[in-house]
């Protein structure tokens, strides 16, 4: 954070009409919401996904990189055939995710090669679900470019990062 950490960051919104307040003191900081127009406070939803329902998909991506995955168009020979995944498969594919984690953070796995136990781990938290990094993993699927995305920054890691946004929260 450094020199920002001294500093409040406002974060004014143009999509739904509210704005962030950003108190940083050190590691920590608070996040509150306003109405624009009422000038009452909201209700936050906390850190983890402070996204409402599809707000990203209404972000100017561009604007972290002009190469950002989520602007590339969806080439024609790509023959999509379904998009998307439901709720339950979401709970599916975290719960088994976190299955899997559970095992390794007991020390219960081995390794592949050599059959020798993994160490157990110190701090291995749940995962959850992003429905933002959802959206721009599906955005790269889309393209059908068959390696890995190095430009899929989410806006919550850059905000977190620079603390400042020109969007809605």
């Amino acid at each position: 954070m450094g020199i920002l950490s001294l500093f409040f960051a406002i974060v004014l919104c143009t999509i739904q009409h509210t704005s962030w307040a950003m108190k940083t003191q050190g590691n920590s900081a608070t996040l509150t919401r306003w109405d624009v127009n009422t000038s009452k406070r909201i209700n936050q939803k906390g850190w983890d996904n402070y996204c409402e329902d599809d707000e990203y998909k209404d972000f100017d991506y561009s604007k972290f990189h002009p190469s950002h995955s989520v602007i590339f168009p969806r080439r024609p020979e790509c023959q999509i055939k379904a998009k998307g995944v439901t709720d339950e498969e979401k709970h599916f594919i975290v719960k088994h995710h976190n299955e899997k984690r559970s095992k390794v953070a007991a020390g219960e796995e081995h390794h592949s090669a050599t059959w020798s136990p993994q160490p157990k781990a110190a701090n291995m938290k749940e995962l959850t679900w992003n429905d933002e990094l959802a959206y721009i993993a599906q955005k790269w699927a889309d393209v059908c470019i068959y390696q890995h995305d190095t430009l899929y920054q989410p806006l919550y890691e850059a905000y977190k990062k620079t603390m400042m946004c020109s969007r809605s929260y």
